[in-house]
């Protein structure tokens, strides 16, 4: 999370209260918990399955699911074949990972590598190879025919360079975040104006803008405005075209 939401919610924290210093680490989740019993840390975000079985801390998930994929570099075998590559296709090759995998997405990813190896004379281990943290994971795919697996917040620049492709998802591959604190504790005035910045950053709107170009006849629609606005998102991209607004009644909202 501190490659994709985290980061910017912590910058703009820092940007309106320019008094409170935040210390922003990324780590293990062990590590992390074991701060947060020390007192050292108020609070930190990881991927709920993780920690569901823990009596002593607090999980309160995300409002958003992030999809992860696979991807190669750009001229992977997988990467140019032209026929659908599905997980057990990616789990033929060798797998990088940049931190343990949560138990949501484990189960089902050990399927795929046992049919992916069935293919191969000796199976290959699972994770063929483990980093801490995604910067030596990217090097290693760069240069490598490993592949490893992301959220798109955090390759889309490979992604716009060209230095990365997607290879495949399934619709088991999502993490879910959530703000981990420890049960019981109070929480501080700062820490708990800082959730609100990171809740933020979830729930960033990205378009606000009409469907298509004639909501009135369908049948002469001849832009998709809001698939186009999609396709870019789901990319990792920002929408970079003109937005017009929506036609029809708006939504009214009532707190609860």
């Amino acid at each position: 999370p501190t490659d994709s939401f985290l980061g910017p919610a912590v910058a703009r924290f820092v940007e309106q209260f320019p008094q409170v210093s935040v210390h922003l680490q990324s780590s293990d989740w062990d590590d992390l918990v074991h701060q947060l019993r020390s007192r050292t840390l108020d609070f930190f975000v990881a991927e709920t399955s993780l920690l569901a079985r823990e009596p002593d801390v607090d999980v309160v998930p995300m409002p958003v699911r992030h999809p992860v994929y696979f991807f190669a570099r750009a001229d992977h075998p997988l990467a140019t074949s032209t026929a659908t590559v599905r997980a057990a296709d990616v789990m033929a090759w060798p797998f990088a990972t940049p931190s343990r995998i949560p138990p949501r997405v484990l189960d089902p990813m050990l399927a795929a590598h046992r049919e992916g190896s069935s293919r191969l004379p000796a199976a290959r281990p699972f994770p063929a190879i483990a980093c801490s943290g995604l910067a030596p994971v990217k090097r290693i795919v760069a240069a490598s025919d490993v592949v490893s697996a992301s959220i798109l917040p955090c390759i889309a620049e490979d992604l716009d360079s060209g230095r990365f492709k997607l290879l495949a998802t399934e619709p088991w591959m999502h993490l879910q975040y959530g703000l981990i604190s420890l049960r019981g504790r109070p929480w501080t005035q700062t820490a708990e104006t800082l959730r609100a910045f990171v809740f933020d950053a979830e729930r960033k709107l990205r378009y606000n803008g009409r469907c298509d170009d004639n909501c009135r006849e369908p049948e002469k629609v001849s832009r998709q405005d809001l698939r186009d606005a999609l396709d870019l998102l789901l990319a990792g991209k920002a929408v970079d075209f003109d937005v017009h607004p929506a036609l029809g009644c708006s939504i009214k909202w009532k707190a609860a």
